[in-house]
């Protein structure tokens, strides 16, 4: 089914713009992006949605500091510069002097601004690179990235990507329905879950139906498989890499049949090139683990991305395609 079947058939129920506006938006910001050029023997370390917050038990990224440290430290060891694709901090769910009590927060920011090349914002700190303060001195922001190699190919562009997401996307209506949002809806949300408790009521029903209208895509699985459309419809369009954040799924999908790299009569594993594809960094904040993209160029010119996850025994490497 094509893109456009499927917008009319029903995509646009799970609050996911069109392909044309999602067009609009990216081609808007992919004219001020920043431009990192990927030569050989540079590696590039790519993460989304840590939600830093102020340490409170709704602090999903209090418990991964260690871990993350682990992992900031490994990349500034090898030489890696990263990235944070968006919602590096909560500043919609706490403000900034709340992130600043929490008090490890200050050797995460330490250990952040020894190995980042560039914040990219997104729906949840859209308003960071406002913040006069220290920790954030050296930071550069960028509304996108777009990655080219020697040849100045452009193998792949990077944004948070709530540009396709209706509640979150931005504006001055969209900014006043999060805050219905959160600050009305959520506390009514609250109540009724209570009295369903109490009752009796059927508590994993009501639970399967909360998470189905929920307008986070972290929670929706069908409408962070809306947005993966839009997101593979746009690599094929511009028939690159698109690597995103915003639905906390690390994934790693190639499009088209690839170019060969195996040397033709060889006895060795079929190797193939993907030059274009759609990849996801996930989250900094899952239950006991992170995840992340990593990019590399060899020596030879031949760039690798990766899908890994670290948690509490280490880094681990769950997809690798040749870019």
């Amino acid at each position: 089914m094509g893109i456009k079947e499927w917008w009319e058939g029903g995509g646009r129920r799970e609050a996911v713009v069109s392909c044309e506006e999602y067009r609009r938006v990216m081609e808007r910001k992919l004219k001020d992006a920043a431009v990192v050029m990927l030569l050989p023997g540079m590696k590039l370390g790519i993460w989304s949605d840590a939600h830093e917050s102020d340490g409170s038990p709704n602090d999903n990224y209090k418990e991964n500091i260690d871990m993350m440290e682990d992992a900031l430290r490994e990349h500034y060891r090898q030489g890696y510069r990263d990235f944070m694709l968006g919602d590096w901090v909560d500043l919609i769910e706490k403000w900034w002097r709340q992130v600043k009590r929490y008090g490890r927060n200050a050797l995460m920011f330490h250990w952040w601004r020894q190995v980042l090349l560039w914040v990219v914002p997104g729906n949840h700190d859209r308003y960071i690179r406002r913040i006069k303060d220290e920790w954030l001195e050296g930071v550069s922001f960028a509304d996108a990235i777009i990655i080219k190699d020697r040849t100045g190919r452009i193998i792949a562009d990077c944004s948070h990507g709530h540009e396709a997401d209706v509640y979150n996307k931005g504006g001055r209506w969209t900014n006043f329905v999060n805050r219905v949002v959160r600050y009305v809806w959520v506390p009514i949300e609250f109540i009724v879950n209570s009295i369903v408790k109490r009752r009796g009521i059927n508590h994993e029903e009501h639970e399967e139906a909360r998470r189905k209208r929920e307008s986070s895509p972290a929670l929706n699985k069908e409408k962070a498989g809306a947005l993966d459309k839009v997101y593979m419809w746009w690599a094929r369009v511009k028939d690159r890499w698109v690597l995103r954040g915003h639905t906390h799924r690390v994934m790693m999908i190639p499009i088209g049949d690839g170019e060969n790299l195996t040397t033709k009569g060889t006895k060795e594993e079929e190797e193939k090139r993907y030059s274009a594809g759609y990849a996801n960094a996930g989250t900094c904040s899952g239950k006991n683990h992170a995840t992340g993209l990593e990019l590399e160029c060899f020596m030879d010119g031949k760039i690798e991305l990766r899908a890994v996850w670290w948690d509490e025994k280490g880094r681990h490497e769950a997809l690798i395609n040749t870019i």
